[in-house]
């Protein structure tokens, strides 16, 4: 899909492996002669990016990306303590009414086993609904019998559930533009030179990837926050998830896909993701 909607900060996550020093990612473009000699145009235009927000959209983005961080780190940790806690209750009852009901309701909380650790925070947010709306009565007792640590497995999800909502949350602030359209239009130069350059660097990747995985590898990161920002666009459009790109067009810098005085940095979508 096209860079020209993604937000700052989804751009700033894309190019902020390329500019970080002992970086895997960086150390493989160093190493790749077809893209040596663009890391420094990628580090001119992150620079660029970061200088075209003001100093609060600094401190509220680092803010937002320290407490999906801490939020993050909470969220999969009830994750594992709610699947061991099942998981070995279900070992202990073994064919039972009782293990047969432990056993359905970590495969409804969990139908992909641990893989939610791994999930987006959008992603996250989107599971913990499902798993709420999931919370039959014969399930919460099931989940209430199951002591941990002076708690109990029902109050230990209802956080779980909590949290990852509150991590949507979270991610539809940081994508959302905190600055006036007078302020955004100045930021053009800045988008449109960083397109080019993310172009320039992901042209280079998908030749070398047919011999380098490493390069491959990149290409799929990108690739997970086209997504996050593909699923972004839908949600604020009301449109339902599917495969089809809303933002099918080429990958062409602001100046050439916008109307004069536009700003996709203003409006991503009709209103308001890396992970």
């Amino acid at each position: 899909m096209a860079f020209r909607r993604f937000t700052i900060a989804e751009m700033l996550s894309t190019s902020g492996p390329w500019v970080t020093l002992g970086h895997a990612e960086r150390l493989t473009l160093e190493s790749l002669l077809s893209t040596a000699g663009m890391v420094r145009f990628i580090e001119s235009v992150h620079a660029d990016l970061l200088a075209a927000l003001t100093d609060g959209e600094r401190e509220r983005l680092g803010l937002l990306r320290d407490g999906l961080g801490l939020k993050n780190l909470r969220h999969n940790t009830l994750a594992r303590i709610i699947w061991h806690g099942l998981l070995t209750h279900e070992h202990l009852h073994g064919d039972t009414a009782e293990g047969r009901a432990v056993a359905e309701v970590r495969g409804a909380l969990f139908p992909d086993d641990l893989r939610i650790v791994h999930a987006s925070y959008r992603e996250s947010a989107g599971r913990a609904a499902v798993r709420a709306a999931s919370l039959t009565s014969e399930r919460s007792l099931v989940l209430a019998s199951i002591p941990v640590q002076g708690s109990n497995l029902l109050v230990l999800t209802m956080e779980w559930n909590e949290v990852g909502v509150e991590m949507g949350d979270m991610q539809d602030q940081r994508v959302t533009p905190g600055t006036s359209a007078g302020e955004r239009v100045t930021r053009r130069k800045a988008r449109d030179r960083w397109i080019r350059a993310i172009n320039g660097v992901i042209g280079a990747l998908r030749f070398e990837a047919e011999v380098r995985p490493e390069a491959e590898r990149i290409l799929e990161r990108i690739a997970g926050i086209q997504g996050e920002v593909r699923r972004r666009l839908r949600a604020s459009n009301g449109a339902p998830d599917g495969n089809d790109d809303p933002d099918g067009g080429p990958d062409e810098p602001d100046d050439a896909t916008d109307a004069p005085g536009g700003e996709h940095e203003a409006l991503p979508a009709t209103s308001t993701e890396s992970r």
